[in-house]
């Protein structure tokens, strides 16, 4: 699945249990025991975090029939992947500054959006930037180069904003 900051597995298939055990280990019922699965299978991740090879425990099974006391159950589990949710970092704005001889820009990340983000989840964004020259000029393009950190930033796959613009005047 996506990542959408939940554990919830969605599982696919037919519950089942087979029949014809020949020793007490091999994990069958013996053929003419009254045993049966019932209910709807539940599938949550270990965690809410993307990554692959997660494990995911099943249950919400009840087993039923008159022989079922005779055995024991266990939880079945499986692995799957949460793979990682596109978020795009975007609304950086260059601050318009006084010719000074250099390069540097100002940056504004208050009116950054972070679209894909989960509800609670935190990404900081960080960022400086460089005009692409120390000229005076209007809509001048500045170079950004951002930080994106957070404890949820694993989960996500970012497409970061790259320039903005700005005036620079004497």
């Amino acid at each position: 699945k996506g990542y959408d900051g939940f554990r919830s597995a969605t599982l696919s298939g037919v519950s089942a249990l087979t029949a014809g055990a020949t020793t007490a280990d091999d994990k069958k019922y013996y053929t003419g025991d009254d045993v049966k699965v019932t209910g709807t299978g539940i599938g949550t991740f270990a965690d809410k975090n993307a990554g692959a090879g997660k494990t995911v425990t099943i249950s919400g099974f009840t087993f039923t029939g008159t022989d079922a006391a005779n055995y024991s159950f266990s939880a079945p589990t499986t692995t799957a992947t949460i793979s990682q949710r596109p978020l795009t970092i975007s609304g950086i704005e260059g601050v318009n500054k006084l010719y000074d001889g250099t390069t540097f820009a100002t940056l504004n990340t208050d009116t950054v959006t972070k679209t894909g983000l989960v509800p609670g989840d935190i990404i900081n964004v960080s960022a400086t930037g460089v005009f692409t020259n120390k000229d005076v000029g209007d809509g001048k393009t500045i170079n950004l180069t951002t930080s994106n950190t957070g404890l949820d930033i694993g989960n996500y796959s970012v497409a970061v904003q790259t320039t903005a613009t700005a005036n620079q005047h004497h």
